[in-house]
């Protein structure tokens, strides 16, 4: 039979899921509150056969809120580079890789400022190296797509020569 410590666990731990996957700072808030109260029910109860189930659910407040509350934090820019990537990929535009480059080089320049010592020759930083191609990566598709407006060439008429290009030939040899 689930207790009241199992319901809210349950709570914090969906609560977190919506979060990491939406990418949302209200989220990460509403995350953050599940586990609190989850870590005072736990500490209420005085459940000493799980004492870390407490201590998790009170480190993984801390992280949420730190998502939700520091705008200066590693954590919220890494979210919000990720929301941009997410709405860049949703709807293409100059100004949507463009914001989705910002993130990531703000994301990047986060993570190294909080760990001065994993810069050059101090470890293998994969995190700012993963904002830095991405930057790149969402920097170049907007050039691109800025190349491709400024000569006239319209997506669609694009998209139909590629059809025809690599779809008829596996159509005719289907036949």
């Amino acid at each position: 039979m689930a207790t009241d410590i199992d319901r809210l666990s349950d709570l914090a731990n969906t609560a977190s899921s919506l979060a990491d996957r939406s990418h949302r700072l209200d989220d990460h808030a509403e995350a953050a509150k599940a586990h609190y109260a989850a870590w005072k029910a736990t500490k209420a109860q005085g459940k000493e056969d799980r004492p870390s189930l407490g201590e998790s659910h009170l480190r993984r407040a801390a992280e949420h809120d730190k998502v939700a509350s520091d705008p200066e934090s590693y954590a919220q820019k890494n979210v919000l580079a990720r929301a941009a990537c997410r709405k860049a990929d949703k709807s293409p535009s100059v100004e949507s890789f463009r914001a989705a480059s910002a993130a990531h080089k703000a994301a990047g320049a986060a993570w190294r400022k909080e760990n001065p010592a994993k810069g050059v020759g101090g470890g293998d930083p994969w995190e700012p190296r993963d904002h830095d191609r991405q930057a790149q990566n969402y920097a170049d598709q907007a050039d691109f797509l800025e190349k491709k407006q400024a000569a006239g060439a319209d997506g669609e008429d694009v998209a139909a020569k590629l059809e025809k290009k690599f779809d008829a030939p596996a159509a005719e040899a289907k036949a």
